[in-house]
């Protein structure tokens, strides 16, 4: 799992990719590999059928209790703009992780589709006093641009 953490951040992802795939061919309880293998396939959601595979993929963690299986999920939901299951699954991530800003991300970004702006603040303002704190991660200026779009009151 290390080597394939390291293709997975070195940018060989279709490396990674196939890596997550042979390592569930030969072991489909390996849940570490079918997370993040669900959370490549996602991507930013453009590719419907990649989006599909993924939540086929991901369904198994639907009652996991580890943050990052319900994170994965939650926002494989939000992409299929399954917007109330998606909060149900990233507010057990945030709950199960508080210090993850990517988490508050998430969630804040679903309550806002739902139109629940002040749960969508609070959530975002999470993720930036995280951000504030030294921790990063990749969505944070889509994460500042949706914050400066919440409506005030």
């Amino acid at each position: 799992m290390l080597f394939r953490s390291l293709l997975d951040t070195s940018g060989k992802k279709a490396d990674a990719e196939s890596l997550y795939r042979d390592i569930l061919h030969n072991d489909p309880t390996q849940d570490i590999a079918a997370n993040n293998l669900a959370a490549m396939l996602a991507g930013d959601g453009s590719n419907p059928a990649r989006l599909d595979e993924a939540a086929k993929i991901a369904a198994r963690f639907a009652t996991a209790d580890q943050p990052w299986f319900a994170d994965t999920l939650g926002w494989i939901n939000y992409l299929q703009k399954n917007y109330p299951k998606a909060v149900e699954l990233l507010n057990r991530a945030t709950l199960g992780a508080a210090d993850e800003p990517q988490f508050s991300y998430h969630l804040g970004a679903a309550l806002y589709e739902l139109k629940d702006y002040a749960g969508a603040r609070k959530a975002l303002e999470a993720a930036e006093k995280l951000v504030t704190s030294g921790k990063t991660y990749p969505e944070q200026a889509q994460a500042a641009a949706l914050l400066a779009r919440i409506p005030q009151g």
